[in-house]
């Protein structure tokens, strides 16, 4: 799930426009919009798609600069166009 699908997501159901929108609405409405859409539907299927793929995406940027600081670069396969760190 895309940051940009579960922003429409929150849109929709909340009814505000997010803050960086032009007609958007305070940041702080924003956040408690946020808050209580998470209070009433825990199990919502959108908001865990999004927690999972976040997460997922935290954990590889940390692996990667773990793998920089110790001197690899990563580097793309010519054929098969993998990644690989050497």
């Amino acid at each position: 799930m895309t940051k940009e699908s579960w922003l429409r997501h929150m849109e929709m159901i909340t009814g505000f426009l997010r803050p960086s929108h032009e007609n958007g609405v305070m940041a702080s409405q924003w956040k408690e919009a946020l808050s209580c859409h998470a209070r009433i539907d825990p199990n919502c299927p959108v908001c865990k798609e999004r927690k999972k793929t976040r997460r997922a995406t935290m954990n590889r940027k940390g692996r990667e600069e773990a793998y920089r600081s110790c001197g690899l670069v990563k580097v793309y396969g010519a054929v098969s166009g993998r990644v690989y760190w050497e």
